[in-house]
């Protein structure tokens, strides 16, 4: 899996994100949608495509958590959402 974080990759292939000592990857399950996974399969949440567009031009990411449709977090850097849903999974324990 590559470890780019533009759009481009995200379509194309999964990728893999190092991030507080572990490695995650973000794979494509359909149009516009992401899941995030830990090397040992928990599942950290799931990445969407809000909208191709936003206010600066920008494509708009959300990050909702396991079992939750409604995101958490929103945004153009869907790194750092990714990174966000990472958090929520290592911190809750």
């Amino acid at each position: 899996m590559s470890t780019e974080e533009s759009t481009g990759e995200l379509r194309h292939e999964g990728i893999s994100i190092e991030h507080r000592g572990g490695v995650y990857d973000v794979t494509s399950t359909g149009d516009g949608q992401w899941v995030i996974r830990s090397a040992d399969g928990q599942t950290a949440g799931t990445l969407l495509l809000l909208a191709a567009e936003g206010e600066e031009r920008d494509p708009v990411y959300g990050g909702c958590l396991p079992g939750e449709t409604d995101p958490l977090h929103e945004g153009s850097d869907w790194g750092m959402i990714v990174r966000a849903l990472i958090n929520e999974l290592l911190d809750k324990d």
